[in-house]
């Protein structure tokens, strides 16, 4: 990863309780960097947050103006820093750009497959409320290590819904709910997929055994996700409330992810072949649920037979 002083001036990194030996490898990574003008802060000793809360927390210690989201292991382009400021520079208004990326594998290899809906073929496009907004509350998604943000629409999105891993989608949906949304046609990072990954796990195309083996991990922590699509509903339905957005297809979509959750909450509650009856209904009658895809519809199925 190449910064550059212009641009690059402050490195936030949140440890979430880890109890291995990553904080010894991080202090001997930032020695190693030796990056001029840039300071870098580790929080440690943090409460416990979780996958998105320690996103939220991390976001919250930046000073910036305009702050870059980072996973664990991808890879940025040289020259991603440079042209992403260089869209909010030419699209004033914006308050998120993101752009598209390669994949590889835990090797490095380029691999084939997109993570990235294809929106355009112009060089930056805004994402328009009027016909994403909808999409962005029932099922459009973008990484968090493909954006950047402003300090306006962080301050603005706060506090984050506490779901597993989507503070991205709270994200991209804050910036599209305030018509401040920009797509840089550009792939300018490597997005590593290995099988362990929250987003695009899909197009992992590890053995059949590692695959069986990532469902059954998934399906023993999804009972603590059931409630994941009311928090979320509930939280998008509120933001736009706020933002006098209620006379929307997308508000009326908030309602009804919140009501997929609570369905989603009484297949678990039930004996084991009730609820897989119940899912299995909610799957082949609801397309909003279907939108999330048949890999997350096995993960609930499997979490059922398992609880």
């Amino acid at each position: 990863m190449e910064f550059t002083p212009e641009y690059s001036d402050e490195i936030i990194i949140s440890d979430d309780g880890s109890s291995d030996a990553t904080l010894a490898y991080v202090d001997e990574l930032i020695s190693a960097m030796k990056i001029e003008g840039t300071s870098v802060e580790i929080l440690k000793d943090n409460p416990r947050h979780g996958y998105c809360g320690n996103f939220e927390w991390a976001l919250k210690h930046t000073t910036g103006d305009y702050i870059f989201l980072s996973d664990q292991d991808d890879v940025w382009h040289p020259e991603k820093v440079k042209k992403v400021m260089e869209c909010f520079k030419i699209e004033s208004k914006a308050k998120m750009v993101f752009h598209d990326t390669w994949l590889i594998d835990k090797e490095g290899m380029l691999l084939e497959g997109n993570i990235i809906e294809n929106f355009s073929n112009k060089y930056i496009y805004k994402i328009e409320k009027k016909e994403f907004l909808e999409r962005t509350v029932s099922h459009l998604v973008v990484n968090g290590m493909l954006m950047c943000i402003s300090k306006e629409l962080l301050h603005k999105s706060l506090a984050f819904p506490q779901t597993y891993g989507l503070h991205d989608k709270w994200l991209l949906f804050c910036a599209v709910m305030m018509d401040s949304c920009y797509y840089l046609n550009e792939k300018l990072s490597y997005y590593r997929l290995h099988g362990e990954n929250v987003s695009g796990s899909k197009l992992y195309k590890g053995t059949i055994l590692n695959r069986m083996k990532k469902i059954k991990k998934r399906a023993n922590k999804n009972w603590k996700e059931q409630n994941e699509f009311i928090v979320l509903g509930k939280a998008m339905k509120d933001k736009m409330i706020e933002n006098n957005d209620i006379d929307t297809e997308a508000y009326r979509t908030a309602l009804r992810v919140c009501e997929i959750g609570e369905k989603l909450q009484d297949s678990f509650a039930g004996n084991r072949i009730v609820g897989v009856f119940k899912l299995c209904k909610l799957f082949i009658t609801d397309i909003r649920y279907r939108r999330s895809g048949v890999q997350q519809f096995l993960y609930q199925l499997v979490s059922i037979l398992l609880k």
